[in-house]
């Protein structure tokens, strides 16, 4: 019973981290899809701020680590690079950085 219950718990923290990380990807995408340029200051330390208070660990730690050899920019193709490294860590598919839209279906960020 507590096996079950534990692996009940960790299954609900999955879901929670997929959730978590995947609003957080359609606000990034957003952000940088209809933001103007002027805001790219303000982009950068949200940025900054997700690699201090991000509610994931390993999440936080993986955007420290992104962000400490890469200049932060307010563009679709630097969010695609930094959203295909985390696909990449998490086995999932790779998009084109030159096809814009690759990353939304439907509204739905992959």
């Amino acid at each position: 019973m507590l096996l079950t219950t534990a692996y009940a718990q960790q299954c609900t923290q999955c879901d929670e981290k997929t959730e978590l990380g995947r609003s957080t990807w359609h606000l990034l995408h957003e952000i940088v899809r209809y933001g103007d340029l002027e805001y790219e200051p303000a982009f950068m330390n949200l940025i900054k701020i997700l690699s201090v208070l991000y509610p994931c660990e390993e999440c936080k730690n993986h955007i420290s680590e992104y962000i400490s050899n890469r200049r932060i920019q307010m563009s679709e193709r630097w969010l695609c690079e930094f959203h295909n490294s985390v696909n990449v860590r998490l086995n999932k598919p790779v998009f084109d950085c030159n096809i814009n839209s690759d990353f939304i279906n439907n509204n739905e960020i992959l």
